[in-house]
C-alpha cells in the first residue's frame, strides 16, 4: 500500500505539471525568483516499445546552469500522455483523462554519478535524495525501472497504488520527467513511446 507521503508527492507533482505547461517551453527552466537556480531536466528511455515482458529502463540527466553553487532536492516525477500514433492532435479530454502520473522514488534510483558530492542521500533518514552541483555544466545522472514506480491516472483523487502496466493501455504516449524545488521547477521534453499488449501464455 502507497503511504501518504507518496500520495502528497504525486499531487505536487501535479500542481507543478499544470504551472510548468503554463509558463513553460518544453525543455525550459521556471524562475520564480531572480536569484532561482537554472536547471535543465532531459530524459531518455533504453527502448523505445514497453511491454511488460522487458524493464523499462529510463535514464535522467540534472545539469546545472548556474554560475553559482546550488544544493536542491530531487522532488521528481513521470507523467504519460496519450498520442496519436499518425500525428493528428488528439482532443484535450481525451489527453486529460487518459495521462498516467508517478512520484519517482527515491528508492527506485540509480546513480550514475561518479561516486562524489554530486549525490547526496538519506541526510535526514528519509531516503531524500538531494543534489549538490557546484558548478555549470555539472550533471547528476540516474537510471530506474519506470515499473517499479506506483502509477495512476492524474484525473482521479485517490491514492496510487498501480503497477505501470495494470494501469496503462496499449498504445502511444508522451513520456515527461518533472523536478521542482523551492525556488523552481523544470521538465524535460517529450519522448514518444509505445505501451505494447501483453502476450497471452501459451497454453
Amino acid at each position: 500500500m502507497v503511504d501518504y507521503n507518496g500520495k502528497i508527492q504525486l499531487r505536487q507533482g501535479l500542481l507543478v505539471s499544470v504551472l510548468l505547461l503554463v509558463q513553460l517551453g518544453q525543455g525550459q527552466t521556471v524562475k520564480d525568483r531572480k536569484d532561482a537556480p537554472s536547471v535543465i531536466c532531459a530524459v531518455r528511455t533504453e527502448r523505445k516499445d514497453w511491454s511488460p515482458t522487458k524493464p523499462s529502463i529510463l535514464y535522467v540527466t540534472v545539469e546545472s546552469f548556474s554560475d553559482s553553487p546550488m544544493e536542491i532536492p530531487l522532488w521528481s516525477h513521470l507523467s504519460l500522455a496519450p498520442a496519436s500514433p499518425t500525428g493528428s492532435p488528439l482532443s484535450q479530454q481525451l489527453k486529460d483523462t487518459g495521462r498516467l502520473g508517478a512520484s519517482v522514488d527515491a528508492s527506485a534510483l540509480h546513480s550514475l554519478s561518479p561516486a562524489s558530492s554530486t549525490v547526496t542521500s538519506n541526510l535526514k533518514g528519509d531516503g531524500s535524495i538531494r543534489l549538490r552541483l557546484i558548478h555549470k555544466g555539472e550533471k547528476a545522472n540516474f537510471t530506474f525501472d519506470a515499473d517499479d514506480l506506483i502509477w495512476d491516472f492524474e484525473a482521479v483523487s485517490r491514492t496510487p497504488a498501480l503497477k505501470l502496466f495494470s494501469v496503462a493501455k496499449p498504445g502511444v504516449y508522451d513520456l515527461q520527467f518533472h523536478m521542482w524545488w523551492e525556488t523552481g521547477a523544470c521538465e524535460s521534453a517529450k519522448v514518444r513511446l509505445t505501451i505494447l499488449p501483453d502476450k497471452p501464455k501459451k497454453k
